[in-house]
């Protein structure tokens, strides 16, 4: 059975979502300043929905947001720091 996921910009709670099914599976926490920049402070996939690529694809979304959004990235959350080691989120970091 094939499952529908999807993700999605929450700005009233200063977080991108990830949901399976309709169910909140993930998010990925940020805050803005006035800088430009969107810091990146906590990122968590329920443990029913772990080991199946949703963190990356919601950290995934949710960087190409913020770069098209115009803002820079700050990774405090680890599995942030580890996504932006990848040579196309450098250019676009703090």
């Amino acid at each position: 059975m094939s499952e529908n996921i999807e993700v999605q910009h929450a700005p009233g709670l200063q977080r991108f979502e990830i949901t399976v099914d309709g169910e909140l599976a993930g998010t990925a926490a940020y805050i803005d300043d006035e800088a430009n920049v969107r810091s990146f402070t906590s990122t968590h996939v329920s443990d029913e929905y772990g080991g199946r690529g949703l963190g990356s694809k919601l950290v995934d979304y949710a960087l190409q947001s913020t770069v098209e959004d115009g803002l820079k990235i700050q990774a405090i959350c680890s599995f942030v720091v580890k996504k932006v080691e990848d040579e196309r989120w450098r250019p676009h970091t703090v």
